[in-house]
């Protein structure tokens, strides 16, 4: 997939999906890496990193499991009652927001935009969502 990708771009041809032509190239390198990993297994130096990944999948996914409805019920609540702010207008988009808010990404924007909806729900989300998922969620994914 990679290689016929590549010939894609370098033939001087007019191609009109180019689109297309870079999602091949990314799945062949995410397959690629993928497979990488497996070949990494051979060696007893190399293999620290895929068989840490073997060992903690399901301890990862036990805490997920667990964290998903506080989360799920978080975005329900915040898509109610923020819901005129275009980044809580859907559930899916609530916990799209509430991922990156998670993370740090553009947290001013959105608590600024939700703070001129309902100053008081913007306090109650910044102090349980934040707090959950910095004390919680993250620590998790360290463990």
């Amino acid at each position: 997939m990679q290689i016929q990708s590549s010939i894609y771009v370098i033939l001087p041809y007019n191609i009109t999906d180019a689109g297309g032509i870079s999602r091949q190239q990314g799945l062949a390198t995410l397959l690629f890496w993928l497979c990488l990993n497996k070949y990494m297994l051979w060696f007893k130096d190399l293999a620290v990193f895929p068989n840490t990944l073997i060992r903690s999948t399901r301890m990862v996914l036990n805490g997920i499991v667990g964290v998903l409805p506080v989360m799920i019920g978080i975005a329900f609540l915040s898509g109610v009652m923020l819901n005129n702010i275009f980044r809580f207008n859907s559930v899916y988009e609530s916990m799209f927001t509430m991922y990156y808010v998670m993370n740090g990404d553009t947290m001013f924007d959105t608590l600024f935009g939700a703070h001129q909806v309902s100053p008081l729900f913007t306090i109650f989300f910044v102090f349980i969502w934040c707090n959950f998922s910095i004390q919680v969620i993250s620590q998790i994914a360290l463990a």
